[in-house]
């Protein structure tokens, strides 16, 4: 089961009971489960289905030579369920890089008697092959975990060559808050709450066409301000009664909705005033986006949050259309540290039970 997304998307046009309890006060367990929690390099996320993930990577060096790794550590929700321990790597710049060969180990560093060296076995690469992670055996993944705990400073090299700084902080507190946070669903939550929180989200998102035939509306043309065009602009032809039109603007995106106001058989251009498609939290509160694209190729429309001003943090949010006519969430990754780091490697918040395009 799957707890209820943060973000409702377009509000008016996903009436569902989702979003009818959008304001009710959430009960105190989800509202720490949705937090992040940070020690040092390492921030600690759950996401929806109660998957706890701790995420470690150091700050840029200034070295173009050096790499850094972004170290993931997360653990399933059964009881006595086993840690994994998975490693991507990156340049200063967040460009991926290929791992380290095979005799890279990890060395302490701040210790009058150095502990040995732990060897990193790195598996094949898993998920998306553009944003690689590479997961160590999992007897190995504690000793691992075990080091970063214990030594005052963990550094990758070779006999020959210094590779990478890697992340401190204190990751037995946030070990010990992934605990407290992946108890027993029923002692954290009455039945009641349960049903009214916890839900299956199974979406079959649409292939969505750009619009064709139309003129961009001047009010989508001029929604920077009065006085300057965009910088460029996207249509979307939702279905055959709405249109989602992206206005990019300077150091902003605007998202609006225009509905068909006719049958679909009368005039083609015959739509009504465009509707503001802001993204709103389940509290209501609106959200400035700062960059909005829709990738055609996975019908997939995707929104960044920026942090004060800042690309490498905030939020990034991916929404499909789906066959009900709603927007449905199909990520939500979450970054509090600006790190320059790609957001395909961010804590992930939210995802769907599951998702799929339709045939």
């Amino acid at each position: 089961m799957m707890i209820k997304p943060l973000f409702t998307a377009f509000l008016w046009l996903i009436l569902s009971s989702a979003v009818l309890q959008a304001n009710e006060p959430k009960p105190k367990y989800l509202e720490a489960l949705d937090k992040s929690y940070r020690s040092g390099d390492w921030i600690l996320q759950c996401d929806s289905s109660r998957i706890c993930r701790i995420i470690g990577v150091v700050e840029k060096s200034g070295d173009e030579s050096e790499m850094r790794a972004i170290v993931t550590i997360s653990r399933g929700i059964e009881k006595n369920a086993k840690h994994y321990v998975r490693f991507a790597f990156i340049d200063d710049y967040g460009f991926v890089l290929p791992p380290p060969d095979e005799h890279a180990r990890l060395y302490s560093r701040g210790q009058p008697k150095m502990p040995p060296p732990i060897l990193l076995q790195l598996g094949a690469a898993e998920g998306d092959p553009a944003y690689p992670q590479y997961r160590v055996p999992s007897d190995q993944g504690w000793r691992i975990i075990s080091a970063f705990r214990r030594w005052p400073g963990v550094v990758l090299r070779t006999r020959a060559a210094f590779l990478s700084h890697l992340p401190k902080g204190n990751l037995g507190k946030l070990l010990r808050k992934m605990d407290e946070l992946q108890p027993a669903l029923s002692s954290v939550l009455s039945a009641d709450e349960q049903s009214k929180w916890m839900k299956e989200y199974n979406y079959i998102f649409v292939r969505v066409p750009p619009v064709k035939g139309l003129p961009t509306p001047d009010d989508v043309l001029l929604s920077c301000d009065t006085q300057t065009h965009v910088n460029s602009n996207e249509g979307w032809q939702l279905d055959q009664k709405t249109i989602l039109w992206i206005a990019h603007c300077p150091g902003r995106a605007r998202t609006f909705l225009q509905r068909r106001q006719m049958d679909p058989a009368v005039a083609m251009d015959e739509y009504g005033t465009l509707i503001d498609a802001d993204v709103t939290d389940t509290k209501g509160v609106k959200r400035l986006v700062h960059d909005a694209s829709f990738d055609s190729a996975v019908s997939i429309l995707e929104m960044t949050i920026a942090k004060k001003g800042r690309w490498d943090c905030g939020i990034r949010l991916q929404y499909g259309y789906t066959k009900q006519g709603e927007f449905g969430v199909k990520e939500d990754r979450r970054m509090p540290i600006c790190r320059q780091i790609p957001s395909a490697y961010w804590p992930l918040a939210w995802a769907p039970t599951s998702w799929r395009l339709q045939e």
